[in-house]
Parts: C-alpha cells; sequence; structure tokens
C-alpha cells in the first residue's frame, strides 16, 4: 500500500493517486489539514517492542503501506483565538507529525521529510552549487542593511532580494514587503 502525504488541494498527487490506483496498488491519502478531524494517540506504555497509536481507522490502513510519498503537506489548522496559542500548537503538531512519520522508518519514503527540509535550505543548495562549479550568481545573504546597501551599489542597483526561507511577511501586503526592501 502507498501512502500519500499532501494536502486537499495538490492537483498533481490527485493525478498520481489515480495513475497508481489505475496500476492495481491500493493508495491513502493523508491530507495534513484533515488530521485534527481524528484525534491522535501514541501510547508507550504497553512497552518498547511496540508503539500503538490509535488514529481513527487510519491506523489499521498505516499498518500496511510500505512506500510514503511526502509530497506538499500543509500545516494542520485550528481554531485558537490567542496568537501564541496557536503557533504553538503549530509548532507542537509540526514535531509530532514529524515523530510520526519516523514511526514508519522501514517503509519506502519518497522525498523523506528531513530530506526535503535540507534539500530547501539555500545556503547548502548554494555551497552545493559552488562545490560542483555551477555558475553562482553574486549573493550575499545578511542581516546587515549596510552591506545589503553596498551590494545594491557594488551591483549597480540591479539585484534580486529573496528570503532565505518564509516568501511573505505576516499581515504585510506585497507592495509593502518592496518597498520594505527599496
Amino acid at each position: 500500500m502507498i501512502a500519500i502525504i499532501s494536502n486537499k488541494n495538490d492537483a498533481h498527487a490527485d493525478f498520481l493517486q489515480k495513475e497508481i490506483c489505475s496500476r492495481r496498488f491500493e493508495v491513502i491519502r493523508i491530507n495534513t489539514e484533515d488530521l485534527l478531524a481524528t484525534p491522535l494517540t501514541i501510547d508507550y506504555t504497553h512497552g518498547v517492542e511496540s508503539v500503538p497509536f490509535v488514529f481513527g481507522d487510519l491506523y489499521s490502513k498505516l499498518r500496511f503501506v510500505t512506500a510514503f510519498w511526502y509530497r506538499r503537506p500543509l500545516s494542520v489548522p485550528a481554531s485558537i483565538s490567542d496568537d501564541a496559542a496557536q503557533k504553538f500548537f503549530e509548532a507542537e503538531t509540526r514535531a509530532v507529525l514529524a515523530g510520526l512519520w519516523y514511526l514508519f522508518d522501514s517503509a519506502y519514503w519518497i522525498s523523506f521529510p528531513d530530506i526535503m527540509n535540507r534539500a530547501a535550505n539555500k545556503l547548502l543548495q548554494l555551497s552545493a552549487a559552488r562545490r560542483l562549479n555551477f555558475n553562482v550568481p553574486k549573493t550575499i545573504i545578511t542581516t546587515d542593511p549596510g552591506e545589503v546597501a553596498k551590494f545594491h551599489a557594488k551591483c549597480g542597483g540591479e539585484i534580486i532580494a529573496k528570503a532565505v526561507h518564509q516568501s511573505w511577511f505576516e499581515k504585510m501586503e506585497r507592495s509593502q514587503l518592496f518597498e520594505h526592501i527599496q
């Protein structure tokens, strides 16, 4: 059985799920934004040999998964009015799900989460590109606005500003982002 971990709006995963099923493989789809619809309990009180967990009827299916495709999961939403509590909840949920995927370490993984996170790291990408003799444009990563100004001048005012990780600011319009950079 193959499990696809993604989100409801992933059209590519929809297409491949149908294709995999047409080849007579059993597929389950795990849309991360739906995960809280069923409570999750991981019970370590019965010894270390087995780690039973309850995840609604998903557990009975996950026991038979031999391959996971970690495609495009989203954060697990919650209706918490306090911003700090919401951020705490999201971080804790990410950590529990990351740990949950480790419980399936004997399965074959396409895009294991740790490897995907490492591959998304811009500093590692640039370092690998240089090591492999790729043409890498003039690049700086800095927290110093003065260094940005010097780099901007050195490049004749022709630079591209790019976030290292997150590509947007909370409560900031796109036009405000570009005003901030200029």
